[in-house]
């Protein structure tokens, strides 16, 4: 019998190594999410807890970077309690990434292929070159998990199936997709998430190009109804990992005779 794993990641610690700061102020953040994260000043002093891993992230600077490599003294800590840990890096250089990864379990890498939707929404200079660059650095430690946001500019697709051609051709064995939520207080608060038939129509596409790749839904994603319709793409295009699926999702894997394991830790790990 054929699985799908659905994840509730309350075992995973959600960490930043800049506090509420960021350097950036992204249209479909607006360090909104930083908000929700534990400094890892406190997270070292108050100890592991009952949590098994970290997701290690934070805000960025000004070339997209977050500064992981500055923090290396208490990801070694976290590691010495038996925490697994999985870092978000930013657009990191080769030396920052081997400073990072021999201290990572995994490497979550974003991934944006068009310059107008780097610039509107992160307001860097970076180019699609760049995002492509640092797969190929990261591929050098360990396969990474790479993140695309559906509808990143705006709840718009845009670049979204050139990224899918290029990651075919790089042949990426493991792909978590997202989908831009419109968050109170950002620049798309009054924007749409993408429509559900646009979603899946690039997920089809996806899979007809990357047939032998590990594809997961993370948990930056609409909730509600929209869930539950993105349950259903998910199921039909044989998804390894649905993060925090809707009401229903366990129903619907078992009518497509599916068995659900539940896992509670970071879909990247």
């Amino acid at each position: 019998m054929r699985t799908i794993t659905a994840v509730t990641p309350e075992m995973t610690k959600s960490v930043s190594v800049t506090g509420k700061d960021c350097r950036l102020c992204c249209s479909h953040c607006g360090r909104r999410y930083l908000a929700g994260m534990e400094d890892i000043r406190d997270t070292i002093a108050r100890g592991p807890r009952s949590f098994r891993s970290a997701l290690v992230s934070g805000g960025m600077n000004e070339a997209g970077r977050v500064p992981l490599d500055e923090h290396l003294d208490e990801i070694r800590q976290m590691r010495d309690w038996g925490w697994r840990i999985n870092v978000h890096t930013g657009l990191m250089k080769m030396r920052e990434l081997g400073m990072v990864a021999p201290h990572a379990d995994a490497l979550s890498i974003d991934f944006v292929y068009d310059r107008l939707t780097i610039e509107e929404v992160y307001g860097t200079d970076a180019v699609p070159g760049d995002y492509t660059r640092l797969i190929e650095d990261a591929r050098e430690f360990m396969e990474p998990a790479v993140h695309l946001t559906i509808g990143l500019f705006g709840g718009e697709i845009r670049g979204e199936y050139e990224a899918i051609r290029t990651l075919s051709e790089m042949e990426i064995k493991r792909l978590v997709f997202l989908v831009m939520i419109p968050t109170r207080g950002t620049r798309y608060e009054g924007r749409r998430a993408t429509p559900l038939s646009e979603v899946e129509s690039l997920i089809s596409t996806a899979r007809d190009m990357m047939p032998d790749a590990a594809f997961s839904l993370g948990c930056m994603h609409p909730r509600g109804r929209y869930a539950c319709g993105l349950d259903d793409i998910c199921i039909r295009n044989r998804f390894e990992t649905v993060t925090m699926p809707g009401e229903g999702f366990r129903l619907k894997a078992a009518e497509s005779s599916l068995k659900v394991i539940e896992k509670k830790e970071c879909c990247a790990l």
